[in-house]
């Protein structure tokens, strides 16, 4: 049965020990996953895998026609307001919390502005402890 590894991150300088725990990997699939083109780039010149072996699946949002930034915040009720996004699955390496205790700073300098936290909890955490991280960003506790 063929072994298809997909890589979310590739490393521009990995460790000897990232090298080769990688390439063992890489040499024991039949093709490898890649969510960009900058990963294919990187498998091609950084680990030396042949073209062939890579595919590019992309990740993110679909390519849609671009929108005014303002339209959009206007539907949102952000009219006139500085928008600070965060979004993705939330957990606590992303920073969220420095971004809440840095708010008041940033609006003694841009009153208007908002910070938006747009996302899911990570499954991992609502697995182990519900919301709790989330009602924590709520509550500040």
């Amino acid at each position: 049965m063929p072994i298809i590894t997909t890589l979310h991150t590739v490393l521009a300088e990995p460790s000897a020990g990232q090298r080769r725990g990688l390439n063992k990997i890489i040499d024991l699939s039949a093709k490898v996953v890649v969510v960009s083109e900058k990963g294919r780039t990187l498998l091609e010149e950084v680990y030396r895998v042949s073209a062939d072996k890579i595919e590019v699946v992309p990740h993110g949002i679909p390519d849609i026609p671009f929108l005014e930034p303002a339209v959009s915040k206007a539907d949102l009720g952000f009219n006139a307001r500085s928008v600070i996004l965060t979004f993705g699955l939330l957990s606590p390496n992303k920073g969220i919390e420095v971004m809440i205790d840095a708010m008041p700073l940033i609006l003694e300098s841009s009153p208007d502005a908002v910070y938006v936290i747009l996302g899911a909890t990570h499954p991992n955490l609502v697995r182990g402890q519900g919301e709790t991280y989330r009602e924590s960003l709520v509550t500040g506790e």
